[in-house]
């Protein structure tokens, strides 16, 4: 039998509490570029398959017209895609900014008015249950009464 604080196994590495990482202030081009790089290998494949597939079928396949549309056809995939990519990426909040914003959040009207939408959605069940039990009733009831 342990006595002592390690007898249920706690211990202080246990307790300790783990930093969260913060935002940085300036992430720099990172992001943007990691999306990129993820990007551009799928669309290089796209322009070359793109004009590849039409030649091949045709029996047409070779490789100076296939280099002629798949350079200006990659090189316009690849602008108009990589333009699209946003500037920065979601990133961890401060601590002070989370709280402040979970802050905002559960203002008491904000609080009242999610108790009143739900008292109100509870009523709405309850009635549609009620008039689920009336149909079938009906259903039961009607063609007793109507050979009775």
């Amino acid at each position: 039998m342990r006595h002592g604080p390690r007898a249920t196994g706690v211990t202080e590495a246990d307790d300790a509490v783990a930093a969260t990482p913060a935002a940085e202030k300036d992430p720099g081009r990172a992001g943007w570029l990691f999306g990129a790089v993820t990007v551009i290998p799928a669309l290089l494949a796209v322009a070359w398959l793109l004009p590849a597939f039409p030649l091949l079928l045709g029996g047409r396949l070779a490789a100076r017209p296939m280099v002629f549309m798949f350079a200006p056809l990659a090189a316009a995939l690849c602008y108009f895609a990589v333009r699209q990519l946003p500037a920065a990426w979601p990133a961890f909040r401060e601590a002070g900014q989370a709280r402040e914003a979970g802050q905002a959040r559960t203002t008491p009207e904000a609080g009242q008015a999610r108790k009143d939408d739900e008292e109100e959605g509870r009523q709405a069940d309850r009635l549609v249950i009620a008039r689920s039990r009336q149909a079938r009733t009906d259903a039961i009831v009607h063609p007793l009464l109507a050979h009775g």
